[in-house]
């Protein structure tokens, strides 16, 4: 007996016996066999769809806005648009609410929502048949060119993606408008959501391109709306030629301020839960609940992404559960016991991480913490203390794939191979550019072995492996962000680490002075070991886990301490240098810290001495390329206090004496004319940072200086300079210990402010190293700046390479001059102006006509 495959009957001896079956696809009508192979659940308005089917009223105007107004177009150029963000951004909410403002406006032809956990929306099988089936709803003419097509061949369903469309769609569409004309304000807008959910990426590249030579074959004016995440493959075929001629691109991001819809988000419904939870009174709760705090916390760990905020009300608005505990649960200060607070946000991170490869997994697993450590400062739970400085986000350079690699030793182009599956929870674009972590609860779950599971990461290991790289990278030649990177964690590192033997033999032998001594080929950075990551390194061992931690910190320490003290002496042999050791250490009870923003820098020349003692025996506060000093070193201050004891005060006065001295035109120790305001456009002047912090240090020293008559003569000398004179802060500062140098018996002087309005020529403006003022001009065609230099002697003029000059404005006007007197209340300043100008003029006439004769 012989069976034929695909054959309703047997053959047996010659006899032929006809069998019936229950499958027979020709019994159906054209229509009703596409409607069985159609996955009705797809639809935007299936009744099936479990979770919200419209955005939150309020929320997502801009970009709801702005689809429709696209969808409601004439035309469209070009007919395909694709709204790209990461998981869990909304973009499913999103499209369905313009799926049902289309349908009400008769705009919306056909939808498809794919979902990776439902049946039948979890691949492309049907997606052609559910297309077709919606066209034949919203344009009924239609409806008899695909059912022909379907009895005409009835296993039409279970050909190629390509043969369905052009069966089912494209040639109906075609026909009809040739045969009656399309109707004119027919439905013309497809939507596709959630293309990345569909279980193979060959199928998912397969449906954009088949979707694409769909609408060019279609009868204008017909256009496609797709959504997805942003998946490595989906963002390759956009990139090709056709599919990137025919579409364009919106990336749910920041620019639609999420922030701000999260925060309505939440707002809305904790009021809602407020008023009418069944459980709101017990215990009552506090008003306002919750406070702005918690709520502007809750909106920072959302990041952005709705599927937080959401999955925070689903889990708070439990009718069975007081709504203030769960809610505590979620901010950490209550115990989840059985509970899964996140479930929802679980599941999708899982379903991410189950798609890795197998063989990439661990790899992949041990380059997020690095990236995830950023995110990471004050624990899981709410936290209303400020952050401190370990705690503080390391620059955006440390994320880059460039960075990894010089971090973990791990290629870059490897580190963004590994990475491309997460491209749904971050971005990889350059190797120079920071990795984008679009999820700020990511940390929460990776770091949960009850959330996580499988791909748990164990946080205290994973600091243990990064601090002992630190600790190696420490004696590495490496570049500025990674000394930055490594002052900012390393101590965070140390301190949160697993305390393993490796790590403890790793601490115990690292060689502190060696670290101290180091110095990096960088000007900016001098001796990058002893400023930046000595101070790190030792807080970092007294605060670890590892046995007998404090032995060793105050063993390495002493040692520290000892490689100080040789150095300091240096310094204490110069009384310049003697103050600038005292002024670049920290000073609480000041109020400042001098060396941590260059307060004081500006007034201590770097002469060919100083430098030479701070290079070769010296600390490194300075370095001869810039002059900008270092930041205050560790243990300093402590060091100073006893080398000084009971002499501070004297250390003080002397600092005073050497600013008031900085602030006097003629001084050696004028402050250099480069320091001068910058002039803007217009004769606008800006503040210059010598002035500025003269302002912020002078004050609080002369509260610690001793009254001593050197101090008080300078501070008294006519010789200020005027940009000093006229800071509030200085003004007021010198007044009072002048005041309170005549409380102690010095005679001749007058404290009142308006003895410190100065005799000076009107001239004269500082700082400079001569009494001098600069006049800028330009010339008609961009000639070079030419100066006019007025001295006490004959007036000088520079010319620039052009002869024909134009004289713009005057730097600034002159100073206020006050003979003094009391009563006479008369002001010269007009007057001295105007004789100042001629004399300009003048100068200016007599240069001229001298270059025109040359």
């Amino acid at each position: 007996m012989t069976m034929l495959s695909n054959f309703a009957g047997i053959i047996s001896g010659g006899n032929f016996t006809s069998v019936t079956t229950n499958v027979d696809e020709t019994s159906y009508s054209g229509f009703g066999l596409l409607a069985k192979n159609t996955c009705i659940e797809a639809r935007h308005n299936s009744g099936n769809h479990s979770d919200e089917s419209k955005c939150h009223p309020g929320t997502r105007v801009e970009i709801l806005k702005q689809l429709e107004e696209w969808a409601a177009g004439a035309k469209y150029n070009p007919p395909i648009r694709w709204l790209h963000g990461p998981a869990g951004a909304g973009k499913t909410i999103i499209l369905k609410t313009v799926a049902r403002i289309l349908h009400d406006q008769k705009i919306l032809l056909a939808d498809f929502f794919f979902r990776r956990t439902a049946a039948g929306r979890n691949n492309a099988d049907q997606l052609f048949a559910t297309l077709a089936y919606q066209v034949c709803i919203n344009i009924p003419a239609s409806r008899s060119y695909i059912e022909a097509a379907v009895k005409k061949h009835p296993l039409i369903f279970g050909d190629s993606l390509e043969d369905q469309a052009e069966a089912l769609i494209i040639d109906p569409l075609v026909q009809l408008s040739d045969d009656k004309g399309l109707p004119k304000h027919c439905a013309r807008v497809i939507i596709i959501d959630g293309l990345d959910e569909c279980h193979d990426a060959d199928t998912q590249c397969e449906v954009l391109r088949v979707l694409e030579k769909t609408i060019q074959k279609l009868p204008a004016p017909f256009a496609i709306l797709i959504a997805s995440r942003p998946e490595h493959r989906i963002r390759l075929m956009f990139d090709l030629d056709d599919l990137n001629r025919s579409s364009s691109r919106i990336a749910l991001d920041a620019t639609f301020k999420p922030d701000v819809d999260i925060k309505k988000f939440f707002l809305d419904n904790f009021h809602k839960i407020q008023k009418h939870h069944p459980l709101r009174a017990l215990p009552p709760m506090s008003e306002p609940w919750p406070t702005a705090e918690i709520v502007e916390f809750l909106v920072q760990k959302a990041s952005g992404q709705f599927i937080y905020a959401s999955t925070v009300i689903k889990f708070v608005d439990s009718s069975r559960h007081n709504p203030a505990h769960r809610l505590g649960v979620i901010l950490g200060s209550k115990t989840t016991g059985s509970l899964k607070p996140f479930g929802q946000l679980d599941d999708l991170y899982s379903t991410i991480f189950q798609a890795l490869d197998e063989e990439d997994r661990m790899a992949t697993l041990s380059i997020l913490p690095i990236l995830l450590s950023s995110e990471v400062y004050t624990g899981t739970h709410f936290s209303r203390r400020p952050m401190r400085a370990h705690e503080r986000v390391p620059s955006e350079s440390s994320k880059t794939p460039k960075f990894l690699e010089s971090f973990l030793g791990i290629e870059s182009h490897e580190i963004r191979r590994l990475l491309i599956d997460l491209e749904s929870l971050l971005a990889v674009t350059a190797d120079d550019s920071p990795i984008t972590v679009f999820h700020a609860s990511l940390p929460d779950f990776l770091f949960d072995r009850f959330r996580s599971g499988p791909f748990f990461i164990d946080q205290g290991m994973t600091n243990e492996r990064m601090a002992r790289q630190c600790l190696n990278l420490c004696f590495a030649s490496h570049s500025a962000t990674m000394t930055n990177y490594l002052a900012q964690k390393l101590s965070w590192f140390l301190h949160n680490a697993t305390p393993t033997p490796e790590l403890e033999n790793a601490v115990r032998s690292f060689d502190i002075i060696k670290l101290a001594s180091l110095r990096n080929d960088e000007p900016r950075i001098g001796n990058y070991g002893l400023h930046r990551l000595c101070e790190p390194v030792l807080r970092g061992i007294q605060k670890s886990m590892i046995p007998n931690a404090e032995d060793i910190y105050i063993q390495k320490v002493d040692i520290y301490k000892t490689f100080l003290q040789k150095k300091m002496a240096a310094y204490l042999e110069n009384r310049l240098t003697h103050i600038l050791l005292f002024s670049v250490t920290p000073r609480q009870d000041l109020g400042y810290v001098s060396a941590s923003d260059g307060s004081l820098v500006l007034f201590f020349p770097v002469s060919e001495e100083i430098s030479k003692i701070d290079r070769d025996d010296g600390l490194w506060f300075l370095t001869q390329a810039d002059g900008i000093l270092r930041p205050p070193l560790f243990l300093l201050g402590d060091l100073i206090h006893d080398v000084m004891q009971h002499e501070e005060t004297t250390s003080y006065t002397d600092l005073a004496l050497h600013l008031a001295k900085c602030m006097q035109q003629g001084s050696s120790f004028y402050v250099s004319g480069s320091e001068m305001a910058v002039v803007r456009d217009g004769g606008s002047r800006a503040e210059s940072p010598a002035t500025s912090n003269m302002n912020g240090v002078l004050p609080a020293i002369l509260l610690k200086s001793a009254i001593r008559s050197d101090l008080v003569e300078h501070l008294s000398d006519d010789r200020i300079g005027s940009e000093y004179r006229e800071q509030q802060g200085i003004r007021d500062a010198i007044c009072d210990y002048l005041t309170r140098a005549k409380s102690q018996g010095f005679g001749g002087i007058e404290p009142s402010q308006n003895s410190l309005v100065l005799k000076t020529c009107p001239f004269q403006i500082g700082p400079r190293k001569s009494s001098e003022q600069i006049i800028h001009a330009h010339a008609y065609s961009g000639a070079e700046p030419w100066q006019l230099v007025a001295y006490s002697g004959p007036i000088q003029v520079t010319l620039g390479t052009q002869r024909k000059v134009k004289l713009l404005s005057v730097v600034e006007s002159p100073l206020e001059v006050s003979a003094n007197t009391k009563g006479s209340g008369r002001s010269w300043t007009p007057l001295l102006f105007n004789i100042t100008l001629i004399v300009a003029v003048v100068a200016f006439l007599l240069a001229t006509v001298s270059a025109y004769t040359v």
